[in-house]
């Protein structure tokens, strides 16, 4: 004999089901969507192989230039115009360096602020998605 709590976990689970299949729906939708965000960080996270902070070239034509260029007090040693004019030739190429180096390490900054954002958004996102498939799988036990 059925009893009026059997009626009610009968409809409870026919509710649950009802739910599960909208949330099918809206699995799909984000699995899609997740996949292409995972390509992006993926993306991202290859970009990041090429950055900046890693070019060993670059750093190291910044640590071989001439001390003139580092230090005003070495200024006195100049004693003609010529080389005066190889000084202010380096400087000038230098501070090209410098420049370009500055604003792709600002860049990588910017790079990683947005990679940081999207990992936060990845890991709830996963979050999410093992709530629903724990939730599933309890579901699942339970009947």
């Amino acid at each position: 004999m059925l009893l009026a709590s059997d009626f009610q976990l009968v409809s409870d689970f026919c509710i649950a089901m009802r739910s599960q299949v909208q949330k099918s729906d809206d699995f799909t939708r984000r699995a899609f969507l997740g996949l292409s965000k995972t390509q992006d960080l993926i993306k991202s996270l290859q970009e990041l192989e090429n950055a900046a902070s890693g070019d060993a070239a670059v750093r190291q034509k910044i640590a071989s230039l001439p001390p003139e260029v580092q230090d005003v007090s070495l200024l006195d040693k100049i004693t003609d115009k010529d080389s005066a004019d190889r000084l202010s030739k380096t400087v000038d190429e230098a501070c090209m360096l410098l420049a370009d180096y500055n604003g792709r390490l600002a860049a990588e900054l910017e790079d990683r602020k947005q990679l940081a954002r999207m990992l936060a958004d990845f890991i709830r996102s996963q979050n999410e998605i093992l709530a629903e498939k724990e939730h599933k799988l309890e579901v699942r036990k339970f009947f």
